[in-house]
């Protein structure tokens, strides 16, 4: 049943975030190091369970708003980056305009669906 429920909270989320669309690659390392700012140890297992079991943990220990700041903040590196880069390489601006936009997209989703949604819910 937690599964079910689980799908129908956070699978377009969680495919969002684990797809190149959404203007970053979050490996598992940045994944297993949000869970342990969390307070959480979890297993190195695939990206996409890995992430299912923080999204859950988070619900469950009502800890959506600081998972959506780490994600802001991650969010935020990646702009970063992809600025300078952007700024400094002239040939990859085509391609760093659409991930900037990307990610700008995947920021507001997870605002909308973690830190908005956190606060509806309690």
């Amino acid at each position: 049943m937690q599964n079910s429920k689980y799908k129908n909270q956070y699978s377009f989320f969680e495919q969002r975030l684990l797809s190149i669309q959404s203007g970053f690659y979050i490996n598992i390392k940045e994944i297993l190091d949000i869970a342990n700012s969390l307070g959480f140890t979890l297993p190195y297992k695939s990206r996409e369970l890995t992430l299912q079991k923080l999204f859950i943990l988070s619900k469950e220990q009502k800890l959506n708003h600081k998972l959506s700041t780490l994600l802001l903040e991650l969010i935020e590196q990646r702009k970063q980056e992809y600025t300078s880069f952007y700024n400094h390489y002239g040939h990859t601006k085509h391609l760093l305009s659409s991930l900037l936009q990307q990610l700008q997209a995947t920021k507001m989703l997870v605002i909308k669906e973690l830190h908005v949604r956190n606060i509806s819910d309690e």
